[in-house]
């Protein structure tokens, strides 16, 4: 079984989140903002499409492993344990689970391209 839970952003067939708040970066449709969590049980797989912008300059897109005691299998890599791998956002990305259950979290989005700055 396949779970996807989208937090923001969208995905084909699957309901909005509800809108950020207003003066939120998440706001602006130029950020490309998706998180996303999927679930997948052993065997399960997910076809993630890729970004729909003309514009694919400056977004990352990357995937975490955070739960399961299976492999997840991404992008040609192999993962069974907390990792991030970076995905292309302009490639359909396939998500793949053996040996057991995964839970893996998905989060894209254009650099806010700002001055990091450290108080304190």
């Amino acid at each position: 079984t396949v779970e996807v839970s989208l937090v923001a952003g969208k995905l084909p067939g699957l309901d909005r989140p509800p809108s950020p708040p207003p003066e939120s970066y998440a706001s602006s449709a130029s950020s490309e903002l998706l998180v996303a969590t999927i679930k997948l049980s052993a065997g399960a797989r997910f076809m993630l499409p890729c970004c729909e912008s003309s514009n694919t300059t400056g977004i990352n897109r990357n995937v975490y492993f955070f739960a399961g005691q299976g492999t997840a299998h991404v992008a040609g890599s192999d993962f069974s344990s907390h990792a991030k791998i970076k995905l292309a956002v302009d490639l359909d990305t396939e998500f793949r689970a053996t040996g057991g259950p995964v839970e893996l979290l998905v989060l894209q989005g254009r650099e806010i391209r700002e001055p990091m700055v450290q108080h304190g």
